[in-house]
């Protein structure tokens, strides 16, 4: 359930509902303390994407480049970090920096 709530904002990100997400974030942030869950690459990842639902697209690449640097160091730290492997954010953020199709990021996991 923990994945699906993160799983659920990039959802509305990608929809455009940039109006939802704050309260999401709000609401998965709490879930995941309660659950004892929020952990480093948790809290980097529902802090770009309130900075992404709050910015304009011309500044997306950056805040997902600055992420995806957090991510790898993160996960280089602590490889057993289970939101890596389970959601394959690496792939989602590689796709939006490149304009590709996250197809191909999948595939080379």
């Amino acid at each position: 359930l923990s994945y699906a709530k993160i799983l659920k904002i990039i959802c509305h990100f990608e929809l455009g509902h940039n109006d939802l997400i704050e309260s999401l974030i709000r609401s998965t942030r709490r879930y995941l303390k309660k659950k004892r869950r929020l952990f480093e690459i948790e809290v980097a990842i529902l802090k770009t994407l309130k900075k992404l639902s709050l910015t304009h697209k011309d500044k997306h690449n950056a805040l997902f480049l600055s992420l995806l640097a957090d991510f790898n160091s993160i996960i280089s730290e602590k490889p057993k970090e289970p939101i890596h492997s389970s959601l394959r954010i690496s792939a989602w953020m590689k796709s939006k920096i490149h304009a590709k199709s996250i197809i191909s990021y999948l595939l080379k996991q």
